[in-house]
């Protein structure tokens, strides 16, 4: 009998208790979402970035301005944020301590960066100075991005994906890579510098820093050296035990 009173007809047929959406509901829904479109875009090219960054050697910025193409690409994405921004009436800036900290240590190396060019190498300390600034839009970037602790998550859990990769990539190279290029350096050392675009003059300093990388047991993955790698991971297998315990 209390079925049946549910409605004036003796039917359940109110769309709420079916558990069917209200119509008003679903539009809304539908409008927040394509509200926030343009933030997760942001969000998702901010991490190609970010994942990108340790995927190619990254120690000679300096000489060479390795990864400038990723700074352009990040100021590129913080100029879309700031249209975003404009295109937004409850726009707001998160900014807190960490921020501060952060901006203050990103003023002082480019303070730095540009006393160096007029005491130092210009174009070395620029390169330096632009890798910086690209580390701090990032930073920004994911502070004004990341808006639910879901996406927080995601991201520290493709990182730790990246550098179990990384990882393994590096125990590959010990067990199979590099024994290879070793066999192939002791049969015809001319002929594999060759295939790796390089070539030294026999008993220079540089032919014998490269014979000491070739001979070295560390694996390096996508770094140029085996340190950077070894940082670049104790990072993230610190965060991963944090998570765990």
């Amino acid at each position: 009998m209390k079925q049946l009173a549910a409605t004036p007809s003796g039917h359940d047929d109110a769309p709420a208790e079916r558990g069917v959406p209200d119509a008003s509901a679903l539009a809304a829904s539908a409008a927040t979402s394509k509200k926030d479109a343009p933030r997760r875009w942001l969000l998702a090219g901010t991490m190609i970035l970010f994942v990108a960054r340790p995927l190619f050697p990254s120690e000679s910025v300096a000489q060479t301005g390795e990864g400038i193409v990723l700074v352009m690409l990040s100021l590129l994405l913080a100029a879309g944020w700031g249209v975003w921004m404009l295109q937004r009436r409850d726009a707001a800036i998160r900014f807190g301590a960490a921020d501060a900290a952060v901006l203050i240590l990103l003023t002082l190396y480019c303070v730095s960066g540009f006393v160096a060019t007029g005491t130092g190498n210009a174009r070395e300390a620029l390169n330096v100075v632009w890798a910086w600034i690209g580390l701090g839009v990032g930073f920004f970037l994911l502070r004004q991005l990341v808006y639910a602790g879901k996406e927080a998550r995601a991201i520290v859990a493709v990182m730790i994906g990246l550098a179990v990769a990384l990882s393994g990539y590096g125990l590959y190279q010990s067990l199979y890579e590099l024994p290879e290029l070793r066999a192939e350096y002791a049969r015809a050392p001319e002929g594999m510098m060759r295939r790796e675009g390089v070539w030294y003059e026999p008993g220079s300093v540089a032919r014998v820093q490269f014979e000491n990388r070739l001979n070295s047991r560390e694996p390096f993955a996508t770094f140029a050296l085996a340190n950077s790698r070894a940082g670049f991971l104790a990072t993230w297998l610190v965060v991963a035990v944090g998570l765990g315990v």
